[in-house]
């Protein structure tokens, strides 16, 4: 059984855009943000691109920075906090961060 496709984010649209515009790889980005791992930077961009998940405010700020744009070109999009996923994983992480500290009042 395969998993259904995920929609690109905006991010991911716009990252993708100007890595074409500038012909610039995701390898050779990578290399910029991680020298001393790209392979994880690699994999992480790879998975931003794709919608898989979203990067930090910092790691936007940090591919901006590396491609030589505005940050303001990466900043977070309302679109994407519209997102029905991004309001779901944060209720489950209210839902769990109440549940942890709850237990953490009864001990």
């Amino acid at each position: 059984m395969s998993s259904p496709a995920l929609r690109r984010t905006v991010f991911g649209e716009k990252l993708r855009r100007e890595l074409d515009r500038q012909d610039v790889s995701v390898r050779a980005l990578a290399r910029k943000l991680q020298p001393q791992q790209p392979e994880v930077a690699r994999r992480n961009l790879a998975r931003w691109i794709g919608g898989y998940n979203r990067p930090t405010t910092a790691h936007r700020d940090a591919i901006a920075d590396a491609l030589g744009v505005s940050r303001e070109q990466f900043a977070a999009d309302d679109e994407e906090e519209d997102d029905p996923l991004v309001a779901l994983m944060n209720a489950v992480r209210r839902v769990v961060r109440e549940e942890v500290e709850r237990e953490l009042r009864r001990t």
